[in-house]
């Protein structure tokens, strides 16, 4: 396993003016092995393959593989279109521009954001198997692997994962494992990794401190749970995440993918990012 970081860590840096090369520098002198990227565009007048290319050689020279690329998508409703099929086209393109970077596989949502509703989920899941499937046997045409984040409320929970990746019923559709956002779902991180770690592909790393749902609201940076509790995100090892067992049973699961830090917590984000790759350093030097 390898320690790496999403550009979602350097995301209060980056709206206050650190650009996407700064923040690839930035990563590797911290110390991470890998990047992950998301949502790329190519500044005016450049292509996205002359882009691509550059971007892999700043990786390059900052001594980090580019982990996974990070899209959003909506097969239900059809995102901006309102069509699926036009949804599934458009993630056929950002397959391409995962392939362009280097990346084998490639992050998807699958439903809005904060969607819970209406109808069953067994519903929603088979009105958009068909559309995931179309993407995973294209991705899997150039190399790409398709993976479902457990992100958003409707299909965050292990069981729901599982479900859908079943029912896709393709090797070349897995899992992007967040084994902090389980608790969204107020799911168990342990039994939901547990569940998840055959089809894991690439895995994020946060850690949420956590307060009971018969309390007040903590305020600002507190988000609910499904079940009414509050969670907000900090630096690994200061919240309520066993991430050293969940990174354990990764391992004996034999996954060998990335791991992620996803950090969206209120404390200064440079200090925060050097602690929480220590701590994944300490993590995985233990499990030998």
């Amino acid at each position: 396993m390898k320690i790496g970081t999403s550009t979602y860590s350097f995301l209060r840096l980056m709206r206050n003016g650190m650009t996407l090369e700064e923040v690839i520098a930035k990563a590797g002198e911290l110390g991470y092995e890998q990047i992950e990227l998301g949502g790329l565009k190519p500044p005016d007048g450049m292509g996205f393959d002359e882009y691509a290319a550059s971007l892999r050689q700043k990786c390059k020279d900052a001594g980090l593989e580019i982990g996974a690329y990070t899209v959003g998508a909506d097969f239900l409703y059809g995102g901006v279109s309102k069509d699926p099929a036009a949804e599934t086209a458009r993630c056929k393109e950002d397959a391409d521009a995962a392939a362009a970077l280097g990346v084998d596989r490639m992050r998807i949502d699958v439903v809005p954001w904060a969607f819970q509703g209406p109808g069953t989920f067994r519903g929603v899941r088979d009105a958009i198997v068909p559309y995931i499937r179309d993407l995973t046997l294209y991705a899997d045409s150039i190399g790409v692997k398709i993976m479902v984040e457990n992100h958003g409320y409707f299909i965050q929970e292990g069981d729901r994962i599982v479900s859908l990746i079943d029912a896709v019923d393709h090797p070349n559709f897995g899992a992007c494992v967040d084994i902090g956002n389980f608790l969204c779902a107020d799911d168990d991180p342990l039994y939901a990794v547990r569940q998840l770690a055959g089809y894991a592909f690439h895995t994020h790393v946060k850690d949420f401190l956590w307060k009971d749902g018969q309390t007040r609201s903590p305020g600002a940076g507190w988000i609910p749970t499904l079940g009414g509790h509050y969670i907000r995100g900090t630096i690994l090892g200061h919240g309520v995440v066993p991430i050293d067992q969940c990174i354990k049973i990764l391992h004996g699961a034999k996954y060998d993918g990335g791991l992620s830090l996803e950090f969206e917590g209120p404390e200064e984000s440079i200090p925060a990012l050097i602690a929480s790759q220590e701590y994944m350093s300490r993590a995985l030097k233990e499990l030998n």
